[in-house]
């Protein structure tokens, strides 16, 4: 009996879908959600497959009928596999930064004055931010990364999260402006940030900090 996690090959394909899909490009489809959901809840959860291990993806999820393994219920593909074959994934990512806002319309507010060039620059050095309560999301346990490279927009703090990132972190002690050039296009090994989901939650917690120094100072 195979064990739970491995590949079934002949679950490799469902019927209804054409094999001939090579090369598909499609888009980076990512939401944005204030708290976690169960991914089995929306689809078919995406695979990672190392080892000949189908691992659970952390974000990614089929809404479309996808090759199913029938012990683990994921995708029989990993989600590589699948982009090329043609299988459209969405990513649902956490970015608990929306939890500071009473609505939509609040944060667009925010948002709006980012893009007219307000950016909390001095805030983001400040340490109570990082260790006391409340605390910066997902950058508090890296204030060391953002002293190092101190953003000045919010590209910059999208590099700060693609850095955190093991597959990124090979770049940590090149100058800013080669990490700015090199961290979107390399394709080495490990888990990294999309440009793409980078640049949302660093919009988000930048709209998040801008907001606390307005709420508390």
């Amino acid at each position: 009996m195979q064990n739970e996690g491995q590949i079934h090959p002949e679950a490799d394909l469902a019927d209804g879908f054409s094999k001939e899909a090579p090369g598909v490009t499609l888009p980076d489809v990512d939401f944005d959600l204030s708290g976690p959901i169960g991914l089995s809840e929306i689809g078919t959860v995406a695979s990672i497959i190392r080892d000949n291990e189908l691992l659970r993806h952390p974000s990614g999820v089929y809404v479309s009928r996808v090759p199913v393994d029938p012990v683990t219920g994921q995708c029989s593909l990993d989600h590589h596999r699948a982009e090329h074959l043609g299988y459209p994934k969405v990513d649902l990512l956490v970015n608990r930064s929306y939890a500071a806002f009473r609505s939509t319309d609040e944060l667009a507010e925010y948002v709006n004055r980012i893009y007219a060039g307000e950016f909390p620059a001095e805030h983001f050095l400040d340490p109570k931010y990082y260790e006391g309560e409340p605390r910066i999301p997902q950058l508090y346990r890296h204030y060391d990364m953002v002293l190092r490279y101190p953003p000045k927009s919010v590209d910059d703090v999208a590099i700060l999260f693609a850095l955190i990132r093991p597959a990124c972190r090979h770049l940590v002690g090149l100058p800013i402006e080669e990490i700015a050039q090199r961290i979107w296009v390399e394709k080495t090994k490990g888990y990294r940030y999309k440009k793409s989901a980078a640049y949302g939650v660093a919009l988000g917690v930048t709209a998040w900090l801008l907001h606390e120094v307005e709420s508390h100072g």
